[in-house]
Formats: structure tokens, sequence, C-alpha cells
């Protein structure tokens, strides 16, 4: 079980020390107005450290996995826990400090690039302010922004490019140093030799933290060491890395 601290209360959440193991029960979400569910009875236990990769067709369940996982959506069936504990009894603050997300559509507000990373947290170090914007790639064309870190962005971002929105994004979700990090195809605006220093990159940074990534990019791949295959809202296939490629390859030809 995770440590609780004593303060903890019922109406507030429980101060957690840890998130422990992550598990999905019969989970399942439908849209409103939807008549076809997203997600059907997904199942899956994770434990603290695992490396896990998420993929399966276009409107397989994959992001709408990534945001319930998250706690952007809850469930509109089955139950997701940490440790036993379901979301809604795990303290926001204390709950959104151990959870990194980056989604596909990178959400930017008018402030600095600065207050963009650190989302109003403080007590973040310099030193992994540095290091999030080196493994995501800011560092890369920060130098060419007039103004830098503190240059202000009135219009939420929109003359960035893409890639640059979603560095600044990826930079956001590890400066915080979360013990679990959540990605939906976060390499999808790389080119190639952008990304594989972005992995090599993440990779040290990964160190006894969880990695849930939806990707279907062979060096992304290389970072986890689990696929869960999703089709049409559920598991289709689950188990270590080269195994599932094998088994997806073997359907392929």
């Amino acid at each position: 079980m995770s440590h609780i601290d004593e303060g903890g209360s019922e109406s507030s959440g429980l101060k957690i020390k840890n998130l422990g193991d992550l598990s999905c029960s019969r989970v399942g979400f439908s849209y409103p107005n939807s008549t076809i569910p997203s997600l059907i009875e997904f199942n899956a236990s994770i434990k603290p450290g695992e490396k896990i990769a998420i993929m399966g067709r276009n409107g397989s369940g994959k992001t709408t996995l990534i945001k319930l996982l998250s706690g952007l959506l809850m469930p509109t069936q089955g139950v997701i826990t940490f440790d036993n504990l379901a979301t809604s009894e795990i303290h926001p603050t204390v709950f959104h400090s151990k959870i990194s997300v980056v989604l596909q559509e990178t959400s930017l507000f008018a402030g600095t690039i600065r207050d963009n990373i650190l989302m109003a947290r403080e007590g973040i170090e310099e030193s992994l302010v540095k290091e999030a914007m080196e493994c995501s790639g800011v560092n890369t064309f920060i130098s060419r922004v007039p103004g830098g870190l503190d240059a202000v962005l009135t219009d939420r971002g929109l003359s960035l490019s893409a890639g640059q929105r979603q560095a600044i994004s990826i930079a956001r979700a590890l400066v915080n140093d979360p013990e679990l990090l959540i990605m939906d195809e976060p390499s999808a605006s790389l080119d190639l030799n952008a990304e594989q220093t972005f992995v090599q990159k993440l990779s040290t940074m990964l160190n006894n933290k969880t990695l849930i990534t939806v990707t279907h990019r062979l060096p992304l791949l290389e970072l986890v060491d689990r696929i869960i295959v999703l089709a049409d809202g559920k598991v289709a296939l689950d188990g270590p890395r080269d195994q599932i490629l094998e088994q997806l390859k073997a359907k392929k030809s």
C-alpha cells in the first residue's frame, strides 16, 4: 500500500506518498450522445517503473484510455485505482503532482514560455528546468525566440511551429519529475533525427518512472518493455514488446 501522510482526509482526498500499482478493472467509457462505447471492459495491471506502449488503429480507444488514466476523464463503467485507491480518493494536488500527461492537442496559454513550462508549480529547481528543456528539444529553438524563456506568448503559441509547441508541452510534463508519465504520440511532429535524440535523452529521465505512451514509432518503442494493443475499444494483445511486435508482423504477412 502507498504511505499516507497524516492529515489526509476523506473530504479533500488522501495525501499519498507514492502512486503504487495502477489497476484498471472493467474500465469502459462512452462519450455523451455516442451510441458506440470508446472503451469496453479494459483490464490491466501496471507496476511502478513499467514502460508500456499502447497501440491500435485510429478509433480503437487509445486517446480515450490516455485521458482516463491521467484523470482527465472519469470512467462510465469500471474503476481505475492506484494501490486500491480510486483517483477520486487521492488529494487532487498530490495526484496531479505525481502524474504528467502529454496530449496530441498542445494547449499553451498567454504568458511567458517559462510560465507555460512551470504552470505555477513552485519549488522546481532550475537544473530540472534545464534537463526538461534539453530532453524535450526546447533548447534547440529557444535561443532564436526573442526574449527566450521570458518571451510572452500573446497568441497562445500559434506563432510557434507544431513541433515547438509540442516541445514546450513535453518540457511541462517532465519538469515536475513525475512518477507516472503518460504521452499520446509525443514524437508525431518530430523528424527521425530529432525523435532519436528525444528518445535517447528521455531514457535517462525515466529511471524509476512509469511510462505509458501511445505510439507506433520504432524509436519510442525501444523505450518500452510491454505493449498493449487495442481494437474496437478492447484489449486485443498484451505482452512483452518483442513478442507482440512479432505477432503484429505475422498478422500483416
